[in-house]
């Protein structure tokens, strides 16, 4: 038995060590033909300026707390530990990429409690892996891999019993305030089976760990960001949402976002048929629940960012394929088997198209950043304050003084938002912008051709009694500048 132990584990060594390999020169190819680390989207760069916000001073949010703007809290102090090692970008390129391995060792542990056949479990593996946009969603710079890989290591170990379920279980909301719910439900999952089998001191032990953990990482959010929840859905809700809308009107919405992600992943969204035996219904009712809230309550945010929200259920579809698999049922194992092999080809295939033109939209993403930065140190004295809506990469690259009109780094705009914008429709946008014009003092705006022709921003101010000039200097490259003179002035 030993030997067999021991080989056993010799093997899972073997294997872990075979896929982080594979990663790790496919990060290094993948940075080779990038020219360096860039990302698609600029919240990635809110990060990055939130994690050197923690070892020196933010010149661009002087007032605002370190993390505010910080979805996932351990993801950002990740983000700020690597980079002595790697630097700021190319450290939060391999965090990326670290967490497309640890989902992927997480999926690996999964198909070797279901003891299936070896080249299944790396077929599972593979099909995990593929599935989805990795430039635009895996490799964008925030939590989403992170997620995905926590919310797979909690079903690891909630399957397993392993004894750092309550650890993970007190951090998990720290990486996505989502993963709280599933994190009670399989930690009360366990709990009750440690009961059943009389195991009190463990569990009082577990409610130890768990609670030091939780409290201890709720003590440390609040001190980086001023709040005990992460701001950031305040934010977009408050900034986004100017139209009121009934239960039924954001239920439909929401559906159809819904229904749209997994026609999008129709393959995959199959092997959620595995998910019907018992001892999967607490990850089908945290299915539902997270479905349900984001319908209801922020139907809006669901397709935003190539559906990013969306992806931290797909480690389910890969459990069902796996619990599919593992079935008694001969025929179901040969049918989940074929489409294990049908999907991994699909994915194969699309990453061919999807991988290379992702990355050319982030090379040009990354030039327009750039000039944007280059403009603003050229033309602009950094003690003036400017308002704008993508405040990342000009934060972290440039020492100017910003106002963020969606609250993400500025928490008075925020309450703003709330006051005026939140079901103010196009009037209560155009009084809220001129509230945060008032209070900055900002006399320049600088905003992205799709969101003013999308929200008219200058076209509200200008409502409201200001007077946009377009800027002498000219425009950064996607960008629209305009000197702002006040009501009167």
């Amino acid at each position: 038995m030993g030997g067999t132990a021991g080989h056993k584990r010799r093997m899972a060594f073997l294997e872990a060590s075979v896929l982080l390999g594979i990663l790790g020169g496919l990060c290094a190819l993948y940075l080779l033909a990038l020219g360096g680390p860039k990302f698609r989207l600029d919240d990635a760069y809110i990060v990055l300026n939130n994690a050197q916000a923690l070892r020196a001073p933010d010149t661009s949010f002087p007032e605002t707390p370190a993390l505010h703007g910080s979805t996932s809290l351990l993801h950002t102090l990740a983000a700020a530990l690597v980079a002595p090692v790697f630097g700021m970008e190319l450290g939060l390129m391999v965090l990326a990429w670290g967490a497309i391995g640890l989902n992927g060792l997480g999926i690996l542990q999964l198909t070797r409690q279901a003891e299936l056949p070896r080249y299944i479990g790396v077929a599972v593996v593979a099909c995990a892996l593929t599935t989805g946009d990795l430039v635009q969603v895996y490799l964008n710079g925030l939590e989403t891999g992170l997620a995905m890989a926590v919310l797979t290591w909690l079903i690891v170990l909630h399957r397993g019993g392993g004894r750092a379920l309550p650890f993970l279980a007190a951090a998990a909301p720290f990486v996505r305030p989502e993963l709280a719910l599933l994190s009670a439900l399989v930690l009360a999952g366990w709990c009750l089976r440690g009961e059943r089998h009389a195991e009190a001191p463990p569990l009082l032990r577990a409610g130890l760990a768990f609670s030091s953990v939780f409290i201890g990482l709720l003590l440390l959010q609040y001190w980086a960001s001023g709040s005990l929840l992460p701001t950031t859905g305040d934010a977009k809700k408050y900034f986004f949402i100017t139209k009121e809308t009934g239960f039924f009107e954001s239920s439909a919405i929401g559906a159809t976002q819904v229904f749209l992600f997994f026609l999008l992943m129709l393959p995959q969204s199959l092997f959620l048929l595995g998910l019907v035996r018992r001892r999967s219904r607490l990850y089908v009712l945290f299915a539902a629940v997270f479905l349900g809230y984001y319908m209801v309550f922020q139907p809006l945010t669901l397709h935003q960012n190539f559906y990013r929200y969306m992806y931290l259920l797909l480690p389910l579809c890969f459990l069902g394929a796996i619990e599919l698999a593992s079935s008694k049922n001969k025929g179901i194992r040969a049918f989940s088997t074929m489409m294990i092999l049908v999907v991994l080809v699909l994915n194969v295939k699309g990453a061919a198209v999807s991988v290379p033109a992702g990355m050319e939209t982030v090379r040009a993403k990354y030039e327009t950043l750039s000039d944007a930065a280059d403009w603003i140190d050229r033309v602009l004295e950094p003690s003036e304050t400017v308002l704008i809506h993508d405040v990342g990469y000009v934060s972290f690259a440039t020492d100017q003084r910003f106002f963020d009109i969606v609250g993400l780094k500025t928490p008075a705009a925020i309450e703003i938002n709330r006051q005026f914008s939140y079901h103010g429709g196009e009037e209560g946008r155009g009084r809220a912008l001129a509230e945060m014009a008032e209070l900055s003092g900002a006399r320049t705006i600088l905003v992205s051709e799709g969101w003013n022709r999308g929200f008219r921003l200058v076209d509200h101010l200008a409502a409201e009694g200001w007077t946009p000039t377009p800027h002498p200097a000219g425009n950064p490259a996607g960008l629209e500048a305009y000197i702002l003179a006040p009501p009167g002035g």
